[in-house]
């Protein structure tokens, strides 16, 4: 829901009111006392339009780079004033330290390069910051609230200013502050188009009405080739004779000595086997 950003007399007389009353009702337990409201909420929704330029300009950094990456936008109202329609124009990127989960930049190093284009006008139309969270949701980190105060800080009475995070499933946070409007829009109070395009969402709704999943279900019925073999092994096995306990224990293998292909069974009757007993100790019975 969109919000104000300046409180008129109207709101400051209104939140003293609430104040006033909490305070007369107010029963302190251990002396302390908190109070909130929210002041100036209103039902006003904005949208976004993209050149379709710097739509590709976005999307090609937001795919071709697999760490974060941040940009400026040109951007302006609607030329009516009762429409809360923004466009941007264009991407510039500005000189920036990224990590997979960060962006940083030297406010020094970024006052440099708008000095080295100040003949470009773009960068004296720069009205919307964006960046990339890769494959992260596009919630705003501490960081990102940061930044945003610090640019509203700067901005004018007339000024407005839009916040964007975009990751590679498409999904994207956005805010707007329009200090001239005294409104800042909310990420549920703004939609996303490309000029031409009349809604990406609608687009995307649509598309996905003609593309079907295709499903496949195993054929619960019939065994598969695995059970069957099992099966058919489980069956050879019943045909087996049966195994005395003796096997069963030791299991039944033929014992081979590294002096050729005999087992000490071989000499059970002759030298080895009737003087040493070795037949009998290593033969296998």
């Amino acid at each position: 829901m969109s919000r104000a950003i300046r409180l008129d007399t109207d709101d400051i007389a209104s939140a003293v009111e609430q104040f006033k009353q909490a305070l007369e009702s107010a029963k302190l337990a251990d002396g302390k006392f908190s109070f909130t409201t929210t002041i100036g909420k209103a039902d006003d929704k904005a949208m976004v339009i993209f050149a379709p330029l710097a739509w590709l300009k976005m999307q090609a950094l937001i795919s071709g780079f697999t760490s974060e990456v941040g940009w400026y936008c040109t951007a302006r109202r609607s030329e009516n004033e009762d429409d809360d329609t923004y466009f941007i124009d264009d991407i510039l990127v500005y000189p920036q330290s990224v990590t997979g989960a960060y962006v940083d930049f030297d406010e020094a190093e970024v006052s440099e390069w708008i000095f080295a284009n100040r003949e470009d006008d773009r960068v004296f139309n720069i009205r919307a910051h964006g960046h990339s969270h890769v494959n992260m949701a596009t919630t705003p980190s501490g960081t990102d609230k940061a930044h945003y105060k610090k640019i509203l800080e700067g901005l004018t009475p007339d000024g407005f200013f839009i916040f964007m995070i975009w990751n590679k499933s498409g999904s994207s946070y956005c805010e707007i502050y329009d200090m001239k409007k005294n409104i800042l829009f909310e990420d549920g109070d703004i939609s996303m188009g490309i000029d031409g395009v009349e809604n990406i969402g609608d687009f995307l709704a649509d598309a996905k009405t003609r593309v079907k999943t295709k499903t496949y279900t195993q054929n619960k019925t019939a065994p598969n080739a695995w059970e069957a073999k099992k099966a058919e092994a489980e069956e050879e096995k019943k045909k087996l004779p049966a195994k005395s306990s003796s096997q069963k224990r030791y299991g039944k293998k033929e014992e081979k000595s590294y002096y050729g292909n005999y087992s000490w069974d071989d000499y059970e009757d002759g030298y080895w086997g009737g003087n040493y007993g070795l037949g009998g100790y290593y033969g296998s019975k």
